[in-house]
């Protein structure tokens, strides 16, 4: 299952506590590589959710996507 993020509430929060990808990667146990992946596209699984709200010392639901809107 793939959670949705709040890009510009996620992108805030990093910025807020001064951390840098490559320091969170760490703290996740996660690539760079995938950090800028989670933080670009949005999306993440449950696992990664929970791992990146621990690195930011936030909870899980201040950066989920509230309001979602699917068109087809």
């Amino acid at each position: 299952m793939r959670i949705f993020l709040d890009q510009r509430k996620l992108r805030e929060t990093i910025f807020n506590k001064r951390i840098t990808q490559k320091d969170l990667g760490i703290k996740m146990g996660v690539s760079v590589s995938q950090v800028n992946q989670i933080i670009n596209r949005g999306t993440c699984s449950l696992e990664s959710l929970k791992k990146l709200a621990e690195a930011l010392e936030i909870d899980e639901d201040s950066i989920i996507k509230k309001d979602l809107n699917f068109t087809n």
